[in-house]
């Protein structure tokens, strides 16, 4: 125990002496005081990324909305104004068209509204 105590006291005694102790205490103060700025930092960052996201997810329901179910409504026109004066055989098939164009159109919306995106 004696042996240890003096090793001990060997070690330890230049250190005490040294700069190196105290500088070390102070790096490591500075660090413990950058955790709650870094912590702090990086929950901003977070909430920008999550704003970012929650932005280009309304972006692209807009874009879903007015690059697809816009051209399917006109679509769903044209099938509609094109089935008046054909054959009976042909106005029974191309009548689901419509309603079918509808369905997508309607889902399609949906999908912007559960976005958040009013429209």
């Amino acid at each position: 125990m004696k042996v240890a105590c003096m090793l001990l006291a060997t070690q330890v005694k230049p250190m005490l002496k040294s700069n190196d102790l105290i500088t070390h205490v102070q790096q490591n103060e500075q660090q413990l005081e950058q955790v709650p700025t870094e912590a702090t930092e990086l929950r901003a960052l977070s909430q920008r990324l999550l704003a970012m996201l929650e932005s280009e997810r309304r972006h692209m329901a807009h874009l879903v909305l007015d690059e697809i179910a816009q051209p399917l409504s006109i679509l769903k026109l044209l099938i509609e104004k094109s089935i008046v004066g054909l054959p009976a055989r042909a106005q029974v098939l191309l009548e689901q068209g419509p309603a079918l164009l509808a369905e997508i159109i309607g889902q399609l919306r949906g999908v912007r509204i559960a976005t958040g995106d009013p429209g």
